[in-house]
């Protein structure tokens, strides 16, 4: 059975960037909902392969990794298990810089 968490929360950030970057707003406010959901996906894969660029050479650096070690300890004090499977992190990840990243492109184009 898939882990919903996986799945829900990239096709949010997805959303939230494609709802709120001005190139593609007009564009996904007039699409139909399976165009917009497939829409989501795309973005969230292309969101997915940023969030784990971002984590590998940024998050994992000397100069974040205390940074990365609090929001580690974090998540698992909320979620209230020692151990995290494997992706519930980048979701969040994902979903943390999807609104923000729309936003900082706005400034630029």
């Amino acid at each position: 059975m898939p882990r919903l968490d996986l799945i829900i929360l990239p096709l949010l950030a997805g959303y939230l960037f494609l709802t709120n970057f001005n190139l593609t707003k007009y564009y996904n406010i007039r699409v139909d909902r399976q165009r917009l959901v497939f829409n989501s996906l795309i973005c969230s894969v292309i969101l997915s392969i940023l969030s784990f660029l971002l984590d590998h050479f940024i998050l994992k650096s000397a100069l974040f990794s205390v940074f990365r070690n609090w929001g580690n300890v974090l998540i698992n004090n909320i979620v209230g298990k020692e151990h995290i499977e494997f992706g519930f992190k980048h979701a969040l990840l994902m979903l943390v810089i999807a609104y923000p990243l729309a936003l900082l492109l706005n400034l630029m184009v």
